[in-house]
C-alpha cells in the first residue's frame, strides 16, 4: 500500500486536474509513475514545466527524450516509466516494441540520426558510470555542435528518471 496519496485521475480536481489534462492532451496518458506527484500540486507543475523544457528543447527531437528516459528506465529496471515512454514512441513516433527489452548494447542501432544516438549514449553512461566520464567523451558531443548546457540537459533528463524510481520506491507507489 502506498506511504502518500495519489489523487485518481477522474477525482482530480482544479489545478490539479489542469496538471493532468496538461498530460493527457500532450502524452497520451497520466503515467503511473508521475500520478505519485499529485499529493504536491507545486511539485507537479514544478516536474510538467521540466517535461515542457525538454519537448520543446532546441537541439532534442520528441524521439531523443523519450528514448534517454526508456533507456535510463530500462537500465534502472523502472518498469512504468519504462512502458510510457515505449507507449509514447509507438504511439507519436510508430515505432516497434523490439526496443522494449533490447540489451543496452543494441542500443546503438535505435533509429535517431548520428548526433542524438551520441547524446542518448551519453545520456546513459553518465546515469550509469558517472565516475568514468572523462573528456573525450564530451568532445564528440561539442563536434555534433551540442554546447555544455545541452550536455548537461541529457544528464539531468537521465538522472531524473533515477530520481523518480527513488521516490516511487520510497513511497511504495504502485503497490
Amino acid at each position: 500500500m502506498p506511504l502518500i496519496d495519489a489523487v485518481d485521475i477522474q477525482d482530480a480536481q482544479t489545478e490539479l486536474e489542469k496538471e493532468y489534462l496538461h498530460f493527457l492532451t500532450d502524452m497520451i496518458e497520466v503515467p503511473e509513475h508521475y500520478r505519485m506527484f499529485s499529493s504536491s500540486v507545486g511539485l507537479m507543475k514544478a516536474r510538467r514545466g521540466l517535461e515542457d523544457y525538454y519537448l520543446s528543447h532546441s537541439k532534442f527531437s520528441f524521439k531523443l527524450v523519450c528514448f534517454i528516459r526508456l533507456m535510463a528506465a530500462h537500465a534502472l529496471k523502472f518498469e512504468p516509466c519504462k512502458i510510457f515512454n515505449l507507449r509514447l514512441l509507438k504511439t507519436k513516433e510508430g515505432l516497434l516494441d523490439k526496443w522494449a527489452n533490447m540489451p543496452l548494447k543494441d542500443f546503438k542501432e535505435t533509429p535517431l540520426p548520428e548526433n542524438e544516438k551520441a547524446m542518448l549514449l551519453f545520456a546513459i553512461k553518465s546515469l550509469k558510470s558517472p565516475k568514468s566520464i572523462k573528456p573525450r567523451d564530451l568532445e564528440p558531443l561539442r563536434a555534433f555542435g551540442y554546447t555544455d548546457g545541452d550536455i548537461l540537459d541529457a544528464a539531468h533528463l537521465a538522472a531524473m528518471v533515477k530520481t523518480e524510481k527513488e521516490l516511487f520506491a520510497l513511497f511504495k507507489m504502485g503497490k
